[in-house]
């Protein structure tokens, strides 16, 4: 997984050429993947502002076996060619991360809400990823992700390439809205 600071944590791959960037560029399905005892912690500056509350938390505690089982598995997924994107699920949780991995390549996402309980949406992992499926692949990797044994995964959502809508549920967000209100939320906080 490019760039180079994300070999920290998933690892080397065995053929660099079968890295996988984090933009999303083709039709595909969203997956989140996470160990099971993963527990949500609201993070993220930004949506903290937007909120009006503190979403800063202590470091979540460290699942080393689901931890382990997540970067064999990506490392595997690579290696056979299963994904096309993937990304580490930072600050601001795994939906906020899918909506990174899409809207520089003008990449539309549809999210589903029902997909992760609410406190997911908005967390922070110590070892959460998202990651982009496309269709060829869809029965392999769903087929590999039946062998975690301390780790998930759930789709939850997919993208459209050549599409800049962004759908939460059904609700329908045009991208020029969230450009105009993220530029103009700088200004009641300077």
């Amino acid at each position: 997984i490019k760039p180079t600071p994300m070999i920290g944590m998933v690892g080397k791959i065995t053929d660099a050429f079968k890295a996988v960037g984090a933009q999303v560029t083709a039709d595909s399905t969203l997956y989140f993947l996470a160990p099971k005892t993963a527990a949500p912690r609201l993070a993220g500056s930004l949506l903290g502002k937007v909120a009006g509350i503190e979403a800063t938390s202590p470091v979540a505690s460290i699942d080393w076996d689901g931890e382990r089982e997540l970067m064999t598995f990506l490392q595997d997924c690579v290696d056979k060619g299963l994904l096309h994107k993937a990304r580490d699920v930072g600050a601001g949780g795994p939906y906020l991360t899918a909506l990174k991995m899409c809207l520089p390549e003008q990449v539309g996402v549809h999210l589903d809400t029902k997909a992760l309980d609410m406190p997911h949406i908005f967390a922070d992992y110590t070892a959460g990823y998202v990651v982009a499926v496309q269709p060829d692949q869809q029965s392999p990797f769903k087929d590999r992700l039946q062998t975690l044994t301390h780790s998930y995964g759930v789709a939850m959502g997919s993208t459209t390439a050549g599409n800049r809508q962004i759908k939460i549920d059904e609700q329908l967000l045009r991208v020029e809205k969230l450009d105009q209100g993220y530029h103009s939320s700088f200004s009641r906080w300077s």
